[in-house]
């Protein structure tokens, strides 16, 4: 039998509770919030091979919680991750993405993310299509929540003028931000082409913060998708954020640029803008 993140957190409790401990009290042994711990044994967070080893030697289990961390990190399939960070942004207070060539999911309209899902395989079936873009729209659903979790959102230039789909595609998809930055729903910046190279250049990365354990960061790619759990490497992705978040419009220019763009799409009689650069009166 194969072992996974399933049968490993039941191990955890169970070897818990056989030592008599509280959730309070073990987290506060292997240093770490009982929240945290709590999201473990809920399958909600992965309990890595460090914590691990933590785990045994405070609960006495002979390494049993290690060989299993060992086993399951080795065996992990990229598509757990999808699930495993869907689930995770239920409970963030705060959602920072960046991303390069394509509206983030969380913001996609129905017909945008129909063309993205189609265009990473055309062989998809059509049933296959709608039940991946079913499932995009109700991850999304965590933004009728009118206060949680705070968005925010830097969209480099080249996301604006990836036609995806057709023209009226791309203009709803437009207007979708602009709504959402009006009613203050989202904070949302463009990163315009002239400001040169970065650290998250070519990035699809999505921040994620709790109001009592780690923050995370997830990338994800056309096939797969990593989440990042390293304070150390989480503090990269984050002061690399911050770095791109200062080269950024403003968000009330950001806005009026995204308007504009609209504008070329929803006048364009092809199904991409008349030309590549954002609106001069907005880029001086």
């Amino acid at each position: 039998m194969h072992v996974t993140y399933e049968i490993l957190r039941n191990e955890l409790v169970y070897q818990r509770e056989q030592a008599g401990l509280k959730q309070t009290e073990l987290s506060a042994r292997v240093n770490i919030s009982a929240a945290y711990l709590s999201q473990i044994e809920g399958g909600v967070r992965r309990a890595r091979l460090p914590l691990c080893k933590r785990l045994d030697q405070e609960l006495g289990t002979d390494g049993v919680l290690t060989r299993m961390a060992t086993e399951v990190e080795r065996r992990a399939q990229l598509a757990d991750y999808y699930v495993q960070a869907a689930t995770l942004a239920q409970q963030a207070l705060v959602i920072a993405e960046y991303a390069s060539a394509l509206v983030p999911g969380l913001l996609q309209t129905r017909d945008y993310a129909t063309a993205v899902v189609e265009d990473a395989d055309p062989e998809k079936s059509e049933e296959a299509v709608t039940a991946a873009v079913d499932l995009r729209m109700e991850r999304a659903s965590i933004l009728k929540c009118p206060h949680k979790p705070r968005l925010r959102v830097i969209l480099h230039e080249t996301a604006l003028f990836t036609s995806v789909g057709c023209g009226r595609t791309m203009y709803e998809q437009l207007l979708k931000l602009v709504g959402l930055g009006r009613r203050r729903r989202l904070t949302l910046q463009v990163l315009e082409a002239k400001e040169g190279s970065h650290a998250l250049m070519g990035s699809m990365l999505t921040l994620m913060e709790f109001e009592a354990s780690p923050p995370v960061a997830y990338l994800e790619s056309a096939y797969s998708g990593d989440l990042v759990e390293s304070p150390d490497t989480v503090d990269k992705y984050m002061r690399a954020y911050e770095q791109a978040r200062a080269l950024s419009l403003p968000p009330q220019r950001s806005l009026n640029v995204l308007e504009s763009v609209a504008k070329e799409y929803h006048g364009a009689v092809a199904d991409k803008p008349s030309n590549g650069r954002l609106a001069q009166e907005q880029l001086e």
